[in-house]
């Protein structure tokens, strides 16, 4: 699969935790509420723990944003929590 590819597919996950309530919003809350984190944190690190992926490029509204997103850079998600999401994202787009 392509960086680009990749980036593409990590977005629009993103933006599926955001719109719908289902499992995969279900779980990364659930993981956020384990590590006393903000939902932005899994997003980001799930996308910069992503193979090939170096940085991910994050809006901010207010300097508070800024410092909440960078905190994501503070901790890293276990490896169980990746494939969990992994697993999410991929019925979300049907990818097998």
């Amino acid at each position: 699969m392509k960086i680009n590819t990749k980036i593409r597919y990590a977005l629009r996950t993103i933006i599926e935790i955001a719109m719908q309530k289902n499992d995969s919003g279900i779980l990364q809350k659930e993981i956020a509420e384990k590590h006393r984190k903000p939902l932005a944190h899994i997003a980001i690190n799930w996308v910069t723990q992503q193979s090939g992926i170096t940085s991910a490029l994050v809006g901010a509204r207010t300097p508070e944003q800024i410092e909440i997103n960078a905190g994501a850079g503070e901790w890293e998600l276990s490896q169980e929590e990746l494939q969990q999401i992994q697993d999410s994202h991929n019925r979300i787009f049907g990818i097998q």
